[in-house]
């Protein structure tokens, strides 16, 4: 552990192969991180790296399936996650006020994306999401004011998407859903009560695989929503 900590000073690098680590170097030195790296698949407790201010990189080198809730909340300084191939579930406001998170992992076999996940995210532009897809609880991506596009890989039909979980994200460009039945993107949402979309710059669409879309004339001036389908 002493080899660590004067690496810690020296290079404000600290690796973990067990979370028991992090809290046996304390606060203070734990403030101290700005590249961490994380050996092994370890199941992590809920606010495991809660505001750690320095934080800037984090590297998962054997991959993990989950990201508790608030696991890197307040980390205002994380501009880059990597080794998040394996990610299962991103528990709710993981994510939350990383203010400057330009660069994540895909997350190629996420299942479920927490309420708040990525809330006041003010950097990522950009998130692909996977084909195991089934759920985006409410305000997952609440007032990420820089993305410009998300794409998710799953069939929407089998995707529960919460309240308003883009709510303000007021430059995003681009929405890409996979679909293979031959309803409108709207036919499994309750538009009226849920607003899925609600006050973000969505003006683009793209639904692949589509055999053909319904009227959606009813749907044109919703919330500055424009609907451009491709089959």
């Amino acid at each position: 552990m002493l080899e660590k900590l004067l690496k810690l000073a020296r290079t404000g690098e600290f690796t973990i192969s067990d979370y028991s680590e992090i809290q046996e170097i304390g606060f203070e030195n734990a403030q101290k991180i700005k590249h961490l790296i994380i050996e092994k698949d370890l199941d992590l407790p809920i606010m495991a790296f809660y505001h750690l201010k320095n934080l800037e990189t984090v590297q998962f080198l054997k991959g993990v399936k989950a990201l508790p809730m608030g696991c890197f909340s307040g980390c205002n300084s994380l501009e880059k996650v990597s080794g998040l191939e394996s990610v299962e579930s991103v528990g709710d406001f993981a994510f939350s006020y990383c203010t400057n998170l330009k660069d994540l992992s895909t997350l190629k076999k996420v299942k479920s994306v927490g309420e708040y996940a990525f809330f006041n995210n003010f950097s990522l532009k950009m998130l692909e999401l996977g084909a195991d897809l089934t759920e985006i609880k409410r305000f997952a991506f609440a007032n990420c004011e820089s993305l410009l596009e998300l794409n998710i890989r799953a069939d929407i039909n089998k995707v529960k998407l919460g309240e308003m979980f883009l709510f303000n994200c007021k430059k995003l460009q681009k929405l890409v859903l996979n679909k293979n039945s031959y309803y409108s993107v709207f036919d499994n949402i309750d538009i009226c009560n849920e607003k899925p979309y609600f006050n973000c710059g969505l003006d683009n669409i793209t639904i692949k695989k589509c055999l053909h879309t319904r009227d959606t004339n009813k749907y044109k001036n919703w919330h500055n929503i424009v609907d451009k389908y491709k089959k």
